[in-house]
């Protein structure tokens, strides 16, 4: 059970005293609101479940029933007309019917109770919420019901929380104290369930909390502790589509809102019909204690649910008085406030105020408040004024109305008396009070003060107070003052007035007031003496509105004073005078700021090869003092830190706060492993600059390791350096670095982004270093680029190309021969081939994957010749026996310098196929005469490598390897030797595998006949259909190749069938686009 705050019991006390007490002036009306699940109504059975619906509703008498599974319109009519209202026409009302998914809610209401206003229904992946809302007619409270009923059955947990989620969003949009009620059927097993969590639990917007009435914690599913609230089944056998198992769940409850929680009876929340004496067990076994028997029946056989009731108290409005203008008052201002005590129950109040009695004109409608601010009513005029308190339809007025009062009769201000300095004083100081006694009938008072003796000067105007401060009057000169009363009727002099009084010669003040030197922490007055009266001067500096005495009594003809101890970069206002016997002079004035303190680094660290990371000490400078950072290079190049981390040309000032908005400070982007000058700028106010001594800090020196061979590589620059000249970058390379520019050009200086070749006598690990690159672009020109790399690698699938489909060609690197690569290494170079000018982008960081226009042949299946020198450098070619599509990929890069090893097919392949020809030749190129040669035959063929003189004449069948002797001799040729083809290869039925497969859009499907045959050659897709016919027609034996052209397909599996006489085979085939 909720425990009430003290506050709210002795609320409660009080409120019910009070209804004692205004028995006759309120009243009080008790709601029986209901919840019910009627299991399918109306179904097939209304007429048999009916009488026993009539037994449970007229014994349980609610005056609002919201019902769940209801099923239609016509369910709504007969259970209003056969149940509802059975006995007495036209008790109950009902609304229309909403059809939505799964089963729906309806309502009914006594109309004499309760004024129906609307409904809205909520979605869920289930079932509609229903909100009914509707006004009780006594109090005019407003309260909102939500029929629900959540996914059932355990298991469902979930389905349960995204219903309850989507209904506590729904009621947190509801305003502030909003009364409402969430009941129904909620299939929850336990109070920790999330769904019954999410409803009652706190959030950042409560107002949509739900409270259970009774505070029911704990399991209740099938727990005796719990069995006078559970709720189903009253059945413990089966009949009428319901639930059986008898009394022990608790799915049926009514949750409300904190507002409720006042109007509630706890004690009549039940489980209508539940004497917690049927635990597993039927309602109706006899006794039953809370209900008669013929009511239990009904529990019994109406439903698989008991429905829940709950009691709920409203009280319409309390009587209450009219405060102020007390009734009868006289002389009231003809601008001011009615004032009335607050009405409990109201919502709002009307304000009547007129010269009728009673007063008829409203000037105020439904304001919340308990004052009126009135204003430019008639003086001397008698007013009547009442308030109506109303809570919805229902009004009380203010006992004892109306009220009168008469405003103000108009009168100048009564007489009244100038009281200080007395009249004719003098010795009088020069700053001072001027006071005076009150006119009982005045507003306000002006001032008047000067040196003639009928004072015309005002210097206070209007106020209100009895006394004004002269200050800084003339030394040893007299002043004629006076005072005038006033309202709005007129004007009156104080009646002693104008008195005079002398001001006491006092020294004179100095001038030439300056400041002739400060720092962070002082300040140097320096002034003129005109005096020769003094006792001594007074140095005074302003603190916030007042000020102090910072200098003491200092002697006679002082002209400087120094102020010590101050707060850097900080506005000083001083004020320095001479004193006597008299008191103080005249003051001269002076303001200024301190310097900014020096800061310093109080610490730093190199963050990465390109970044610093530093704090600052801020000395005592205020928080609002600016800073600037200035980083110098080791070339003495002056440079400062931006507001973004990146150096610039100019300071870029902001507090230390701004400084350090996203953590330590950043300087960022700088060149790795160079040594900075750093120094910290702080300034005042003024504009003046101090500054922090040198503190240097080096970046971390970024490298990367490359391997090279012995004999030529391609290299790259991957780093940023200032010096980019070969000999500092490759020292031990033992060429010129050669570019490529539509041949190889030697360079001397060499930039990011391009490849070169160069040579080193012996293999080696370099480093490489400079500031790192994460990106970079590289131009590419129509053919063949040499291009470099950047600092991390860079896969395959990384790169960037614009346009789309720019590469024609594989990745070429260079190792002991050309080879594909498959990633970007920092430090190497690598060969591309572009079919139009556009940009590669290498991003290390990169992550999603580019679509690969690289072309993935698997190369395990063909044959291979690897050709190589005496000194390791060797180059593998490929070729076949079949059709090979997409050859350009397979196209070489442009040969290596002069004394490089390169073997290639002629043109410039590293793939052939002997499908239309019988012979390919290989261009050579190599310092070295013995030529080993090493193959490797995967399609039974017999092939020869020959030269044109006839010295070389190999053949080469299944695998092996050779060394010949080439002399000058730079081409070969391989043959295929056709005439070693077996001729039973035609002489066998056999289909063979497409090649190639996958294919992108052409392939070539192969086939044998033994004999002269009808042959078709078809096409399928996966689901059957035939998208080609290829052959059909009369064949003779033999070997027959079929170009296949998908370009008007998509892609996907396909499958192809070869029929030849009463031969039958299929294959499966990829299509790849």
């Amino acid at each position: 059970m909720r425990r009430l705050p003290s506050a709210k019991i002795i609320y409660k006390f009080l409120f019910i005293l009070l209804v004692l007490v205004n028995f006759s002036q309120s009243q009080t009306d008790t709601l029986t609101i209901a919840t019910y699940n009627l299991l399918n109504y109306p179904g097939t059975d209304a007429t048999i479940r009916n009488p026993y619906f009539r037994a449970v509703v007229h014994s349980m008498k609610p005056d609002v029933l919201f019902v769940q599974e209801m099923t239609s319109q016509t369910g709504v009519n007969t259970f209003l007309n056969d149940v509802m209202n059975k006995y007495q026409p036209g008790l109950y009302s009902s609304v229309p019917f909403n059809d939505g998914p799964d089963t729906d809610n309806s309502f009914f209401y006594r109309s004499d109770k309760v004024t129906f206003l609307g409904a809205y229904y909520i979605n869920t992946a289930l079932r509609r919420i229903a909100e009914y809302t509707f006004r009780h007619n006594l109090s005019g409270e407003i309260i909102r019901v939500y029929s629900v009923h959540l996914k059932a059955s355990q298991g469902y947990e979930q389905d349960r929380l995204a219903e309850a989620t989507i209904l506590r969003n729904y009621l947190n949009n509801l305003s502030a104290g909003t009364n409402f009620i969430v009941g129904g059927d909620f299939n929850i097993y336990t109070s920790s369930e999330p769904a019954f969590q999410k409803l009652i639990g706190s959030e950042s917007d409560n107002d949509g909390r739900c409270f259970d009435p009774i505070n029911a914690v704990g399991d209740w599913s099938n727990n005796y502790a719990f069995r006078f609230i559970h709720t189903q089944s009253p059945r413990v056998r089966a009949f009428g589509g319901g639930s059986t198992g008898g009394m022990d769940d608790r799915f049926d409850m009514q949750l409300i809102s904190e507002s409720m929680l006042d109007n509630i009876i706890v004690s009549s929340y039940k489980a209508y019909g539940n004497d917690g004496n049927h635990f597993n067990d039927s309602i109706n076994r006899l006794p039953n204690y809370a209900v008669p028997d013929s009511v239990a029946n009904g529990l019994h056989y109406a439903s698989d649910h008991i429905p829940v009731v709950a009691k709920y108290v409203f009280t319409s409005m309390f009587a209450f008085n009219l405060v102020s203008p007390a009734n009868n008052s006289i002389q009231q201002p003809v601008t001011g406030q009615l004032l009335w005590n607050k009405s409990i129950g109201a919502t709002n109040y009307d304000v009547y105020l007129s010269t009728n009695n009673p007063p008829t004109t409203i000037v105020s409608s439904n304001q919340t408040d308990t004052v009126f601010n009135y204003s430019n009513l008639i003086y001397n005029t008698k007013y009547y004024w009442k308030v109506v308190a109303k809570n919805g339809s229902t009004t009380l007025e203010a006992t004892g109305s109306p009220f009168n009062f008469t405003t103000i009769v108009p009168a100048p201000p009564s007489s009244f008396n100038l009281l200080t300095p007395a009249d004719n004083s003098t010795e009088q100081p020069r700053s001072g009070y001027l006071s005076w006694s009150s006119s009982s009938t005045a507003n306000t008072y002006d001032v008047y003060l000067d040196t003639i003796a009928n004072p015309t000067t005002i210097v206070s105007l209007n106020q209100t107070g009895l006394s004004y401060f002269y200050q800084n009057l003339l030394a040893n000169t007299t002043y004629y003052w006076k005072v005038v009363a006033k309202n709005e009727f007129g004007s009156t002099q104080a009646s002693n007035s104008p008195w005079k009084f002398t001001i006491a010669n006092v020294p004179l003040a100095p001038t030439n007031l300056v400041v002739d030197i400060k720092s962070f922490n002082q300040i140097h007055l320096q002034w003129q003496d005109n005096s020769n009266n003094e006792l001594g001067y007074r140095v005074y500096r302003y603190i916030g509105s007042g000020k102090i005495n910072v200098s003491g009594d200092l002697p006679p003809n002082t002209t400087s004073f120094l102020d010590t101890g101050l707060i850097p970069n900080t506005q000083y206002l001083y004020e320095v005078l001479a004193y006597n016997e008299q008191g103080e002079g005249n003051f001269a004035t002076t303001e200024t700021f301190t310097h900014a303190q020096s800061p310093s680094i109080m610490d730093k660290y190199p963050y990465s090869t390109n970044s610093i990371y530093l704090n600052i000490e801020p000395k005592n400078n205020p928080s609002y003092t600016l800073f600037a950072i200035m980083a110098t290079d080791d070339t003495l190049n002056e440079y400062f830190v931006q507001n973004d981390g990146n150096l610039g040309p100019a300071k870029y000032w902001q507090t230390l706060n701004s400084w350090y908005s996203n953590g330590p400070i950043k300087i960022l982007n700088l060149p790795s492993g160079v040594l900075f000058y750093l120094k910290i700028f702080a300034k005042n106010q003024e504009d003046i600059e101090v500054s922090s001594e040198f503190d240097t800090i080096s970046t971390q020196i970024f490298s990367v390791a490359a391997n090279v061979n012995k004999g030529w590589n391609l290299v790259s620059v991957p780093v940023k350096r200032g010096d980019m000249r070969k000999v500092t970058i490759f020292p031990d390379g033992s060429s010129r670095t050669y570019a490529f520019e539509n041949g190889y050009i030697a360079k001397d200086t060499l930039e990011n982004g391009k490849g070169y070749w160069l040579k080193y006598s012996t293999a080696m690990n370099i480093e490489l270093s400079g500031t790192q690159i994460l990106v970079d672009t590289f131009f590419l020109s129509p053919g063949w680029n040499l291009i470099g790399s950047i600092s991390n690698p860079v896969a395959l699938n990384q790169l960037i190309q614009v346009p789309e489909n720019l590469i024609v060609s594989n990745l070429y690197a260079y190792g002991d021969g050309y080879l594909f690569a498959d990633t970007i290494l920092p430090g190497l170079a690598y060969w591309l081939k572009a079919n139009s000018e556009g940009y590669l982008i290498l991003d290390a960081n990169y992550k999603q994957k580019t679509k690969s226009t690289f072309y993935n042949l698997d190369f395990s299946n063909l044959n291979q010749i690897t050709l190589s020198d005496n000194n390791g450098k060797k180059q593998t070619l490929y070729f076949s026996s079949n059709p090979e599509s997409n050859t350009e990929f397979f196209e070489l890069p442009p040969v290596p310098p002069g004394d490089a090893f390169d073997a290639r097919f002629e043109p410039s392949s590293i793939l052939v196929s002997f499908f239309e020809k019988n012979e390919h030749k290989i261009l050579l190129q190599s310092t070295d005469n013995v030529l080993n040669v090493r193959w490797n035959i995967n399609d039974g063929k017999v092939y020869k490598l020959l030269d044109k003189s006839g010295n070389i004449d190999i053949s080469m069948i299944a695998s092996g390897a050779t060394q010949i002797n080439y002399g000058n001799t730079n081409k070969l040729y391989l043959k295929v030797n056709k005439s070693a083809i077996k001729s039973s290869e035609i002489m066998q039925f056999e289909l063979m595998q497409n090649y190639p497969n996958p294919f992108n859009p052409t392939t070539v499907i192969s086939y044998s006949i033994p004999d002269e045959a009808l042959v078709t050659l078809e096409i399928y897709d996966v689901l059957g259909s035939k998208v080609a016919t290829l052959v059909n027609e009369l064949k003779t034996a033999g070997n027959y190749n079929i170009n296949f052209d998908a370009s008007n397909l998509s892609g996907g599996i396909y499958f192809y069938r070869l029929t030849a006489g009463k031969y039958s085979s299929f294959k499966k085939m990829v299509l790849i686009k």
